[in-house]
């Protein structure tokens, strides 16, 4: 008989990931937990916990880089530790007669009133209304039911949008304008035909039928070059909702139009992974048949990785911190999506189970489809996780729990990373998100994907009115320009703290140890915040 995990990545992973797209997620990804976190009851006892005296949330990870913050340690010089509390509320400035206001979620967000150089009107606004784009596959639920995963649960974005839109209007709204939420809707069978065309044609959308200022994307599937690209030629900024491998070169390549919410870039990730898994002693003897430490086996590592030129500046990336650690590895490559990937990762099982390979790390959310193959063949490596795992909803979901003892790594971002009973609890802007959600009607009991979506959706939205508010403009380079200025300081839900800065504009900017618990099957950070 077939395992249960087997019959379920047979039944619906291929589909799944072509058709259904990674809204949000490249993958299927199961909903879990509350909203409201919960402590835990005592402390894993598969040897995984932290050192005696360290307090989850308050305690900087030894040998970390501290960075006091709002959920932790996170930063003296990090990005993100200036953000005020509470939500919007007003100040007069000075003897200027400018009311200054706060922007969403708590960060200072320059003027409310419309500075004299702004145009009356302009691309996605006129004299009473701005208009921020969403892209949006609406048939997501509807679509992994049919192919057998009724579990899964996208939330409603549209309703998302909508509460957090409500908010920001009542508190002002975008220079004494009424924000409103354009949704470009996009069928599974849409992606899944002509993932090309479809990138391409709601970036017309954008361009020529619905102009708006800014455009949040939930697709990974429709996060392709051609899309970028015509966005970033159009001067209008993409807050990217996709899990895909980043790296600087292609956010610089695009000028400051893309800014990712789910994840660091690996330049900032790859060097601060391996050295925490250094930290945590995972670079230790490992024997693969039984899946447990060993006192004798060698330590030797592979390192999956998309078989595309994203994938290899990953590679590079990556290997090189390996290697500075003392860790060389053995890389094999895979498709980036397709059946081929099933069959690449069966050759990857038995290329790193010839080579004596007893860790294994992996650039995205395919590592699921990974563990499963290592399963069949009865491999059973340590694993080194990152939240482009989606460990969470994704690995903890479809991998086999055999595979998963000893995994350790770093975790950005909690609701990707662990269950709504090992939260380590909200941020300034977490509870602002909450809050305005819960008064739009939306809510996530059970729910952990889709209450992932919605604070993405909501840091993304309050990212782009603070930076229309710093910059002083609504124009697409303003809003560069103002992400570049309001970044620092934005109070954010999604991740522990901002990152975003001149220099980088990806949003998580700090990381946690995270492992996997065999005593709750879970995932569980283990310490305080370091930054990333």
């Amino acid at each position: 008989m077939v395992p249960a995990y087997r019959r379920r990545m047979r039944l619906v992973a291929p589909d799944i990931r072509r058709s259904c797209g990674a809204l949000l997620l490249a993958g299927l990804l199961a909903a879990c937990g509350t909203t409201v976190p919960i402590s835990r009851a005592g402390a894993p006892t598969d040897g995984l916990a932290p050192a005696a005296g360290t307090q989850p949330g308050s305690v900087t990870a030894p040998g970390a880089e501290s960075v006091p913050g709002e959920l932790g340690s996170v930063s003296g010089a990090a990005p993100g530790t200036g953000a005020a509390s509470g939500p919007a509320g007003g100040t007069r400035s000075g003897t200027t007669g400018v009311t200054t206001t706060t922007a969403p979620g708590g960060t200072s967000g320059g003027s409310s009133v419309a500075p004299a150089s702004l145009p009356p009107t302009g691309r996605g606004w006129t004299r009473t209304t701005v208009s921020i784009g969403y892209v949006t596959q609406n048939d997501f639920n509807k679509t992994v039911a049919a192919a057998g995963y009724s579990s899964v649960n996208a939330g409603d974005q549209v309703g998302d949008i909508n509460a957090v839109l409500a908010a920001i209007n009542k508190e002002g709204g975008l220079f004494g304008r009424k924000v409103i939420g354009v949704d470009r809707d996009n069928g599974s069978a849409q992606v899944s035909g002509d993932p090309s065309g479809t990138a391409q044609s709601n970036c017309d959308f954008f361009k020529f039928d619905a102009p708006v200022i800014a455009v949040l994307n939930l697709q990974s599937g429709l996060d392709l070059p051609n899309f970028r690209t015509c966005m970033m030629k159009a001067k209008i900024p993409v807050m990217s909702l996709s899990i895909q491998p980043i790296t600087k070169s292609i956010v610089t390549s695009l000028q400051g139009y893309l800014i990712p919410l789910l994840t660091p870039t690996y330049d900032r990730l790859a060097p601060v992974l391996v050295r925490r898994l250094q930290a945590q002693k995972f670079f230790t003897p490992w024997d693969t048949t039984n899946g447990r430490a060993s006192a004798t086996a060698p330590v030797k590592t592979g390192l999956l990785i998309t078989d595309s030129d994203q994938g290899r500046e990953v590679e590079r990336l990556m290997k090189n911190a390996l290697t500075s650690a003392g860790q060389p590895p053995l890389i094999r490559r895979y498709a980036e999506n397709g059946s081929q990937q099933q069959s690449d990762f069966q050759a990857a099982v038995l290329a790193f189970r010839s080579a004596g390979v007893t860790h294994v790390l992996c650039d995205s959310a395919n590592f699921s489809l990974f563990m499963v193959q290592a399963q069949s063949q009865g491999f059973h490596p340590r694993y080194g996780i990152s939240s482009y795992a989606a460990p969470q909803p994704f690995v903890q979901t479809l991998a086999p729990p055999s595979q998963l003892v000893g995994a350790l790594g770093v975790g950005s971002a909690p609701t990707i990373d662990v269950s709504a009973n090992e939260d380590p609890g909200h941020t300034t802007g977490g509870k602002y998100c909450y809050r305005v959600l819960a008064e739009g009607g939306q809510k996530f009991s059970g729910k952990r994907f889709a209450e992932a979506i919605a604070l993405a959706l909501c840091d993304g939205l309050r990212a782009t009115v603070a930076a229309a508010k710093a910059s002083g403009g609504l124009s697409g380079p303003d809003i560069v320009r103002g992400i570049a200025q309001a970044g620092p300081t934005f109070p954010t839900a999604f991740a522990f703290v901002s990152g975003l800065a001149p220099d980088n504009s990806a949003l998580p900017g700090a990381g946690r140890d995270l492992g996997y618990s065999t005593a709750c099957s879970c995932w569980t950070y283990r310490g305080g915040s370091y930054r990333i």
